[in-house]
């Protein structure tokens, strides 16, 4: 909503050509602050936005302000409240001052379009004859929560590389102004950001493949080449942009050959995805791992009783990770652990065995937690389940 303040700024304002940004009828210039606000017990009714009461229109000044509050951002998004704010408009005879508001704020943030970058756009769209259409600016906070909306109600009708694109703009804008997404998993996996197991990806081609084959054999065939790719070099996999030409390619068999929803190949980027940067980032750092490479969940070696610690590591090393003497830091003895020599380390291994402690996956000793695409396909798989 427009303070009063900002009111004044508003329609006092100018357009680049010098003239003013929207012509102040006279009952808004005669208008009293009464006449203008709501004052505090004004029925819901009387609100064009009756839930959140919003938009004053119990007066004709109250309701031409009310529409630049509303215009000022662009289209809104809520139909109805549009629709009820005209009404009043309607009622008070002042229906095209109301228009002019609307023309006047489309105007305005068309000028205003024009002097972003391309990347303050989510979406830009190539037209025939080389033009350009840029939609969705995502300059502030607000506009990045309207962006992930659209984003989630249209996906489906944006192709791969365009709402993979979006997701993207997303994420960075999410950061830059310090707003958080209301499903960053989602959005993190239509921007393939993630990883799953080869045996996923494979089946999701094989299945596809399957599908378009009675109407084109070739594209068929080279999608069950891509397949057996994926299973004889796993490792493409754990690669993000490798997956991401995968989903393209499924996208692209999903809309050509018209597809059915609930296939391998519509929305690709929730399975190809499926464990996301974000979670297997938090899995890392739940985890630590020992110059054996052996790799333990935090959770799980604190368990190992204190007695056994002292038996095998000694005093000091268990007032290090006890400090209670009674309980195990595991946060502590993993900082630890991850800085014994080999020779400790398998000391370490053999004590955890014989606790009944399990390594939760064996990485290479140079790498760390989740650092190999093994170790990733073993936690995708795993999450896949849970999904």
């Amino acid at each position: 909503m427009i303070d009063g303040t900002r009111f004044y700024e508003k329609v006092h304002s100018v357009t680049d050509s010098g003239e003013p940004f929207v012509a102040l009828p006279e009952y808004v210039k005669e208008a009293s602050e009464r006449d203008l606000s709501a004052p505090d017990d004004l029925p819901p009714a009387l609100f064009a936005d009756p839930v959140k009461k919003r938009y004053p229109c119990h007066t004709k000044a109250a309701t031409w302000k009310s529409a630049l509050d509303l215009y000022e951002g662009g289209p809104p998004a809520v139909s109805a409240v549009e629709k009820r704010l005209r009404a009043a408009a309607g009622v008070f005879g002042i229906l095209a001052d109301v228009e002019s508001v609307k023309q006047a704020c489309l105007a305005d943030r068309r000028e205003a379009d024009l002097d972003l970058d391309n990347g303050d756009f989510g979406l830009i769209l190539e037209k025939t004859g080389g033009q350009r259409h840029r939609h969705l600016p995502i300059r502030n906070a607000e506009e990045v929560k309207a962006a992930e909306d659209y984003l989630h109600r249209y996906r489906d009708r944006l192709r791969y590389d365009l709402r993979r694109g979006l997701a993207d703009k997303i994420i960075e804008k999410s950061a830059s102004f310090g707003c958080p997404l209301s499903d960053p998993d989602a959005v993190e996996r239509i921007a393939g950001l993630g990883t799953c197991a080869p045996s996923q990806a494979a089946e999701m081609l094989y299945l596809c493949a399957r599908q378009v084959a009675p109407r084109d054999k070739e594209a068929a065939a080279a999608m069950t080449e891509v397949a057996i790719s994926v299973l004889e070099r796993p490792e493409l996999s754990a690669r993000s942009e490798s997956m991401q030409k995968v989903a393209k390619l499924l996208d692209t068999a999903h809309h050509d050959y018209r597809l059915p929803a609930g296939g391998p190949s519509y929305r690709p980027e929730d399975r190809l995805f499926v464990l996301t940067h974000k979670v297997a980032a938090e899995a890392a750092s739940s985890h630590c791992q020992l110059q054996t490479g052996s790799c333990y969940e935090k959770s799980a070696i604190s368990s190992i009783p204190v007695d056994r610690l002292r038996g095998v590591f000694g005093d000091d090393f268990v007032d290090n990770v006890a400090p209670s003497g009674f309980f195990v830091d595991g946060e502590k003895l993993a900082s630890i652990v991850e800085t014994l020599p080999r020779g400790d380390a398998e000391l370490f291994d053999q004590l955890a065995r014989e606790c009944g402690v399990k390594t939760a996956y064996v990485e290479r000793p140079e790498g760390g937690p989740l650092s190999s695409p093994e170790a990733l396909h073993r936690l995708a798989a795993a999450h896949s389940g849970q999904r």
